[in-house]
């Protein structure tokens, strides 16, 4: 489990992660898809180019920018514990990295008016993993 609380203590944090950590401080219980709604143009475009940066290989590999992992891996944590839900197996954290760079891309594409995206179904709980989240425009 990362602890949440000393993030800003590690080096080199992303101010995007900086950013959801303060939301999580400040309300305590947000989801996913207002934190991505709350992304201005800039920083959904960085996280977009981060998640662009991460593939299945890479995963499955010690190589790939580890300020990129470390980015996805600290957001996905803060987004999740966020939405009432503790990562707490490698096979979550890893699950959970996954979700945020699908996430990324959905809501990068939507921004770009290439998908329609449904911010409300964006979550970590399990249970919920089956919704769609994004469609293609007709």
């Amino acid at each position: 489990m990362i602890d949440i609380i000393h993030i800003e203590k590690l080096p080199l944090v992303h101010p995007i992660v900086l950013k959801a950590l303060k939301q999580l401080r400040g309300s305590m219980y947000f989801t996913p898809g207002s934190f991505f709604l709350s992304l201005d143009e800039s920083e959904s475009e960085i996280l977009f180019s981060i998640s662009e940066r991460i593939s299945d290989d890479q995963f499955n590999q010690s190589s790939g920018n580890l300020s990129d992992y470390q980015t996805v891996i600290l957001l996905s944590s803060i987004l999740s514990t966020a939405e009432g839900i503790y990562l707490e197996t490698e096979e979550e954290i890893t699950l959970s990295v996954k979700s945020v760079v699908i996430m990324c891309y959905a809501n990068q594409l939507h921004r770009k008016k290439l998908i329609k995206c449904y911010y409300d179904k964006f979550t970590f709980d399990s249970a919920n993993q089956d919704e769609i989240i994004m469609e293609r425009l007709d």
